[in-house]
């Protein structure tokens, strides 16, 4: 390949062990990254009780969250019915005109049929055939 130069490559490189490999392989659900500050400690019960409050305390802050949520949520979707009302709420005034309606009027609303456009199937059974 012309253009190329030499250069380092990627095996002579010395790794440091000292830089976290933060790929996917390496994350733990518990302790997270391979590399933990208190990985050569004991897990013992004062551990459990403070990871016990911790949680507790995050599920205190994400139910405040969560009512925040909801309410940001309801004026969201009022102020979006205000500018775009449902079919429903569109045709409410419609729909409360038509208690109005004498029979006569109501039996003289033509039917949907008569105003479709059926195509008309072809019944000799013949058909153009391409060259």
């Amino acid at each position: 390949a012309t253009g190329f130069t030499g250069g380092v490559s990627r095996d002579e490189v010395d790794r440091d062990d000292d830089k976290a490999d933060l790929g996917d392989n390496n994350f733990d659900s518990f302790a997270g990254y391979a590399g933990s500050l208190f990985a050569s400690g004991e897990y013992d019960e004062e551990d459990k009780e403070a990871d016990l409050v911790y949680e507790q305390v995050e599920m205190a802050i994400d139910g405040r969250r969560k009512k925040w949520r909801e309410q940001k949520m309801r004026e969201e979707i009022t102020k979006l019915r205000e500018k775009r009302p449902t079919i429903q709420q569109q045709f409410q005034d419609l729909k409360h005109q038509l208690s109005s309606v004498s029979r006569e009027e109501w039996e003289a609303i033509p039917e949907a049929q008569e105003h479709l456009k059926i195509k008309k199937k072809n019944k000799s059974g013949e058909s153009a055939v391409p060259d």
